[in-house]
Parts: C-alpha cells; structure tokens; sequence
C-alpha cells in the first residue's frame, strides 16, 4: 500500500510564453509493523499478498509467531495463547478458520505480549486478536475466496460481507473446507513396543461469524454476535497385532452474546458496558470400543468503565464466569469471580500502561484467588526509534478435554487419559524489545513453576505406556526475537522474521530457533511472484520429550485481474521434497520411544480471491466485550 502526494505544477508567464511545471509523486511505503507498550500490530492491509493467501500463511511473518508443520500457530514458541476475533473469543476452531478466512478481509493482527488487565489472567504466551472490520468504503463491502490443495488437503471457501445503513452495522464471515488425509505410516521403536500403524483420515468442517450493531441514539448503542462451528473427522487405522478399527470425532460449538454501551452526555468518551455471553460445545469421541460424549456450557456477565482524563485514561470492570462441564466419566462445575483496574498516561515521550487483576475461582474440590499485575513502558525518541519493556503475570487453568479421566484405548499399547486432579500454573514474563522504523527486535524471559505437561509411564508388566497430564515440574524459557521488511527495488520486497528460544524444562535444556524469509517481486500488469522459505528446529513436546525440525518452501504466482477486484494464485509448496519423517523422541524412567511418522510434504495448491463493494465509514461497535480466555486444553504443551 502507498500513500501518494500530488504536488500540481505552477504556471507563470514569462514573455509570451506559458510554461508548466512536470506533476510530481511522492511516495511512501505504509508502515506493515508498528509497536506499542505491550503490543505489536501487523497491518495486514499493507501487505500485498493479502489478496491471494489465507490468514494463516501471513501470520508466519508476524513478529513473536511462528507455524509449525502440522500448521499450528505458536506465540514465542509455544500453543498456549489465546486468539480473538475484533476482541471477542469464539468456540469455532482457529486452525480451521485460518485456513480458510481469506487474508484481505483482516484489517490487523494484534500480538499482546504484556496483555492489560482487562483480559483475562489466561495464556502463558500472551494474546493474539484479529481485527475484521477495517476502514472501509461506501455503504457495503465484500470477500469471496476458493482454494485448493493436494495430494493432502482439499477444497475450501471462506466468504465476509460487511453493510453499513445509518445507524445500522451487519457483518458476516463464513467458511467450509473439506481435508483429505492419504495414508500415512508411523513405526513406534525403542525399549518396550515395537509397532507399525497406518492410518487415514477426512475431515469436514464449517464456520459462521455474525454480528449487528444498532446505534439507538448518539448516547446508546448495542451490539449482538453469534458464532457457529461444525467438525467432524472419520478415520481408519491399521495396527500391526491388533487389526483394523474406525475412530470418529465430531465437535459443535455455538456462542453468543450481547453488549450495550452507553456514552457519557457531556464526554461521550465515558463509556459503561454492560456485556453477556452464552456459548455452549458438544464433543463426541468413538475410538473403535466406546463412544465418549462431552457437554460444556458456560455464561459470562460483565461490567466495564472506561474513564478518560486530561493525563491519565483509567478503566475498571469485573466479571463473573459460570462454567458446566459433563461427559461420561467425569462431571465439572467451575466459577470465577474477577475485577480490574489499569491506568493509561503519557508523560511527554514516555507512555506508561498498569495494570492489576483479582480472580477468584471456586470449584467442587478447591477454592482460590490471585492478583495479576501488569506493567508496560514505551519511550519515542526523535528519530522515531522506540524502546518497550514490560512485565506481566498470568494463569493457566486446566480445560475439559485435561481433567477428563476418559482413557482413549485406540492403540492397546499407548493408551491416553486426562488427569482430574490437575492444578492451575502461575506464569511470569519479563519483556524488552527496540523498534526501527518497524524493523524490531526483543527479548523475553517467562518462566513457571508446576507446569501442567504431557507425562508418559511405561508399566513393564502390562507393556502399555500411558500418556495424561501432571503438575510435574518447572519450566523457564529465555527468548530473542527479530523482524525486519526491507524494500531492495521498486518492485522487490523481504520480509524476514525469527527467533531462538532457550528452555530449560526440568532438568533438560533445548535451544531451538525459526526462521522464516518472504521475497516477493511485482511484475507489470498484476503479475506478482513470492518465494517463502521457513526453517524451524526440533522442539519441546513436554518434560519428556522432542519433535524434529523441518525445512519448509514455497513458489507462487499471482495475477490480478477486474482493476485489482479479482486474484488468481497458483502455487507448489515442498517441490524437492515428497515425504516428511515426524520425529517424535520420548524418555522416561526405564524406557525410550521412538515415534517415526512419514507424511505428505509436497503439494500444490491454487486460490481465486474476489472483492466487491464499498464503504465510506466504520460500523459503530462497544469498545469493551466479554473475552474468557482463562482456559488451556488439548494434547499438546
């Protein structure tokens, strides 16, 4: 994106002669990064690839984050973050909604490594919020995108549309991609089982994102949202000894909520909130021997105050989550109670930015409560270099799908089960990075104690290796962290983002470290090529173990067509290399496990993007909402 400015030539006359004065341009290229205290944001608007990817693949250049090889998105190396849609949270599946939500529907990413006090004291990696709505114009605006991949993968299409009438705001986001999985091979070895399995999969799944808002005066304003998520994945695996067995997963969720605004008469800066939310999850799990079925609703009210002043902007609120977890091993019922108050200020090239959160939490078989503070600085020099620095403190509570006791018996040899008696982790970060005209660099250093980890036991007697989860020990992770965009021609551009991360996790130390280079150069007439290249090193899968790295590549070419409305992307990702080998090493107290998985690596992949439509203004929205994002769950760290 480029701001242009127009000098137009003056005339004078000298004689009889007119002479005018050549139109002159001037240029400037639109910052894609920009750094506040505790935040970055990555303008998605301003990275011309935005028309022909997803949203997954530009958050690979994203400050902080990195995608693995099974695309999953870590924040300072790690899965346990939150993400929000326009600060709001939703039940649907994020990786399922990266895919597929087309990128030039995403004003910004929002990357809150010192989140404020108004979020919730969950997620030890820090807060990812992407931003939908951007500035638009005319009185309606939308997207359409079809994509493609294979041998592995499949179909998909992702759709926003966006209406704006007086004082009416509508905005809609959908998507449905199909994933085909080919077989796949895995030899488990070491010092207990040797095993073969062979296995394949497909899966189907579906999103809708709605949300109206309806000014009822210059005072009052109230605003609705409603998120959908359908999943479902069937499967069948081979295992050597034991036979053939079909497993299948399905997932609903469903949220919504409501907020009402209103605006101070005689400062309409002043801002009360009153907020709701209701979202409900239903899973069922059948693993070829019995079918587990889990239910989980949760209410959530919320009152929020934001309170400016001529120095110092001030804000405060509280809260109360209602939680009903049931399946068919395991019932769970949780609340909690919270409040906040930050301050905001600026002394003149200093802005400052505290914070500090109270939670209570009450469930059958214990009670707590912790303060949460939180502290970010940022100083502007003349030059416009910046410096940041912050410390936050933060939870992690054990989810569902980690306390339930269910045993998955899928493999008779490795079984998997949740731990009921799992305990929630305090985590501290300390952070401090120095930004260059949008070329940054940072450290960060988190660390706490009885983290809730993956733990695998061998029982010798039985053979059978058990995975669960456990408050097993600490964890202590020192950081670095590098972004840099660098225009070399009038048409080629580079994006480079990467970190190294030293861990010690219990007793073990790991250095690991990605990379990731983006290149791209525009030819005449809407031709566009990009050459992405991303390395990642083996990383930590708990207290016991490591998955390898990968070295990862991708060519695409891009056509616009219709003045830009129109993007056709044909790519290849992986071209010299067909299969991928998963390493997966685990240890344990007498004995060692190997885990070989081979995959597809290459694949090939097209796309077609359309926009249409204008909008002059912004649709109205409350500026505070509900976003509980107190919980951590899956398999994974």
């Amino acid at each position: 994106m480029f701001t242009t400015l127009v000098l137009i030539g003056m005339f004078f006359q000298q004689d009889t002669a007119v002479h005018q004065l050549k139109e002159i341009a001037v240029k400037a290229a639109k910052p894609v990064i920009k750094q506040r205290a505790g935040l970055v944001i990555y303008d998605i608007q301003a990275d011309p690839e935005n028309k022909s990817v997803d949203v997954l693949h530009l958050l690979r250049k994203v400050p902080y984050l990195s995608v693995d090889a099974d695309d999953h998105l870590l924040l300072k190396g790690q899965a346990d973050f939150r993400v929000l849609i326009n600060g709001k949270p939703s039940g649907m599946d994020f990786t399922t909604l990266l895919k597929t939500m087309p990128a030039s529907t995403i004003a910004r990413v929002e990357v809150y490594t010192v989140p404020p006090a108004r979020f919730d004291a969950e997620g030890a990696g820090g807060v990812i919020n992407i931003i939908t709505v951007a500035r638009l114009r005319d009185e309606y605006k939308g997207n359409v995108r079809f994509s493609g991949k294979w041998p592995q993968g499949g179909p998909g299409a992702g759709a926003s549309f966006t209406l704006k009438k007086r004082r009416t705001g509508f905005s809609a986001f959908l998507g449905a991609n199909y994933t085909r999985n080919p077989e796949t091979t895995q030899l488990i070895s070491g010092s207990v089982v040797n095993q073969e399995v062979r296995e394949h999969a497909q899966e189907r799944s579906g999103y809708i994102g709605l949300e109206g808002s309806y000014e009822l005066d210059s005072l009052n304003l109230v605003t609705a949202r409603l998120n959908i998520h359908r999943n479902r994945l069937d499967g069948d695996r081979w295992l050597a000894g034991v036979g053939d067995s079909h497993n299948r997963s399905l997932n609903n969720a469903m949220d919504a909520g409501a907020d009402y605004q209103l605006s101070g008469r005689r400062h309409k800066t002043r801002l009360l909130t009153f907020s709701f939310r209701h979202s409900r999850t239903e899973g069922e799990l059948y693993n070829g021997l019995r079918t587990n079925e889990v239910l989980a609703d949760e209410n959530t009210a919320q009152v929020d105050y934001v309170y400016p002043l001529p120095a110092v902007t001030i804000e405060g609120g509280i809260k109360g989550i209602f939680r009903d977890s049931r399946s068919d091993d395991f019932d769970y019922q949780q609340q909690v109670v919270a409040a906040y108050n930050s301050y905001q200020f600026s002394i003149r090239t200093w802005d400052f930015q505290a914070g500090l959160r109270w939670e209570h939490t009450i469930t059958a078989r214990t009670s707590y409560h912790n303060f949460f503070p939180d502290l970010s600085v940022s100083k502007t020099f003349k030059n416009q270099h910046q410096f940041n620095a912050g410390f936050s403190q933060r939870m992690k509570r054990p989810g569902i799908n980690r306390l339930n006791p269910f045993v998955d018996r899928q493999n008779p040899y490795f079984i998997f089960t949740g731990n009921p008696d799992l305990m929630p982790v305090v985590v501290n970060s300390i952070s401090a990075g120095y930004n260059i005209g949008g070329r940054m660099a940072g450290l960060d250093y988190t660390w706490l104690q009885h983290a809730d980890m993956p733990v695998s036991t061998y029982d010798s007697t039985t053979m059978v290796t058990t995975s669960t989860f456990a408050n097993a020990g600490n964890i202590a992770g020192l950081s670095a962290y590098v972004y840099a965009g660098f225009t070399l021609a009038s048409h080629l551009t580079l994006n480079t983002n990467g970190n190294v991360i030293y861990f010690r996790i219990g007793e073990s130390e790991l250095l690991t470290y990605a990379l990731n280079i983006a290149a791209a150069y525009n030819f005449e007439k809407g031709w566009r090529v990009t050459v992405d290249g991303t390395v990642l090193s083996k990383n930590p899968t708990g207290f016991q173990g490591t998955t390898n790295g990968l070295l990862a590549t991708a060519f695409a070419v891009s056509k616009e067509l219709l003045k830009g409305q129109l993007t056709l992307n044909a790519g290849v990702n992986n071209p010299f290399t067909k299969y991928r080998h998963r390493l997966v090493h685990t240890s344990g107290n007498g004995f060692y496990q190997l885990s070989d998985t081979r995959l597809y690596y290459r694949s090939f992949t097209m796309s077609m993007n359309y926009n249409f439509g204008k909008m002059t203004g912004n649709i109205k929205k409350s500026k505070t909402t509900i976003n509980n994002i107190d919980l951590s769950n899956g398999k994974g760290m």
